[in-house]
């Protein structure tokens, strides 16, 4: 039952293709990286993308105390992110931060059950897409380096949502809820599909096979399913505090949404 890590060989595959393409050395190619992650950072420093780039390139300059710090200021930003919590217990292990790094990874472990960066809806039901384990003792389809896929133990494979959330970051101490009207939760979910960076490559492959088989809508119904969504459910806000704080399974079981009525 342990998380999903990025292996080092990932890594290592990276930088030798920007050996190849560069002319670089590896260590090159990642001092290249992590000088370029640094002013992503100092343009936008509220990008927990960044952080979790710069922490996963810090990893693999063994830099790993300045990793733990990284994975620590992107989950201050996004609480959820199963991804922070692998690359912190990672870290952690390395330093000998042996209980630190079990309950990180038991928090990734936890995340990954429901979800991953990506999830598809119908108006009632959501599935998290989360890709398979790729290890050698996996017993499923072929992958590279010697590793097979296998499936993620225990996990649920659908939820049924009994709210719509929006996230926000807030200048308070501590988080605040309120609720909203379900045109802006709708509006929210509209945009969000949009801005998603995994999805940058799926219009054009949706809109190529609407167009090539003549199955199924030419666009997506992502305004539709988001309203039935946002019609159905009850609709929050939550703001964040401006300092790293809980979770939001913690946050959202702590704060009173009656008192949001």
């Amino acid at each position: 039952n342990a998380p999903r890590f990025y292996k080092g060989d990932k890594l290592e595959t990276i930088l030798q293709l920007l050996f190849q393409v560069s002319g670089q050395s590896p260590e090159m190619a990642l001092d290249e990286s992590l000088r370029e992650l640094q002013i992503a950072h100092e343009l936008d420093p509220l990008s927990d993308g960044v952080l979790t780039g710069m922490a996963w390139s810090h990893i693999g300059a063994h830099d790993y105390e300045r990793a733990v710090g990284e994975c620590q200021a992107a989950l201050a930003l996004d609480p959820d992110d199963w991804s922070n919590y692998s690359y912190l217990s990672m870290a952690q292990m390395k330093l000998g931060r042996f209980d630190e790094a079990i309950a990180s990874a038991k928090a990734a472990y936890e995340m990954e059950k429901t979800g991953d960066n990506l999830a598809v809806g119908d108006g009632t039901t959501v599935w998290g897409l989360v890709e398979p384990v790729r290890a050698a003792s996996g017993g499923g389809r072929r992958m590279p380096h010697g590793r097979h896929e296998s499936p993620i133990a225990d996990r649920i494979e659908a939820l049924v949502p009994d709210a719509v959330v929006l996230l926000e970051r807030g200048s308070r101490d501590d988080a605040s809820l309120r609720r909203c009207g379900s045109e802006r939760a709708a509006r929210a979910l509209v945009t969000s599909t949009y801005m998603a960076g995994e999805l940058r490559r799926y219009w054009s492959f949706a809109a190529t096979l609407a167009r090539a088989t003549d199955v199924g809508p030419a666009h997506p119904p992502i305004s539709e399913v988001a309203a039935a969504f946002a019609d159905a459910q009850p609709c929050f806000v939550l703001a964040l505090g401006k300092s790293p704080g809980a979770q939001l399974s913690q946050l959202l079981t702590a704060l009173d949404v009656a008192e949001c009525a």
